[in-house]
């Protein structure tokens, strides 16, 4: 399985360079989960959860995953992951790959 969500950590590592006076308010605005008449639209077009490698990883382990293990985009034990990844994504995401086990 290969889950890619916006990186908590790069999201707090922009807010703590961002020298403006308004840095807390587009932190705040770029973590909202809160959902919105876009998501009755678009469903997903929101996250309810945001995620950093350590939580992730962490959940997955939990859930029965073996060794799940942070990737990077499009580098992948999955065939053809170019095909689906998107380059708009990538600066912001957080790639974690794991195999369920028995």
């Amino acid at each position: 399985m290969r889950v890619v969500v916006p990186d908590l950590a790069l999201v707090v590592k922009e807010y703590l360079a961002d020298p403006s006076d308004l840095a807390s308010h587009r932190f705040l605005d770029r973590l909202s989960i809160r959902q919105s008449l876009r998501d009755i639209v678009h469903p997903g077009s929101h996250h309810s959860q945001m995620l950093d490698a350590r939580s992730l990883t962490c959940l997955l382990r939990r859930a029965g995953f073996a060794e799940p293990e942070v990737s990077s985009f499009r580098q992948s034990a999955m065939p053809d992951i170019e095909a689906i990844e998107l380059d708009i994504r990538k600066r912001e995401s957080l790639y974690v790959e794991a195999r369920k086990t028995s």
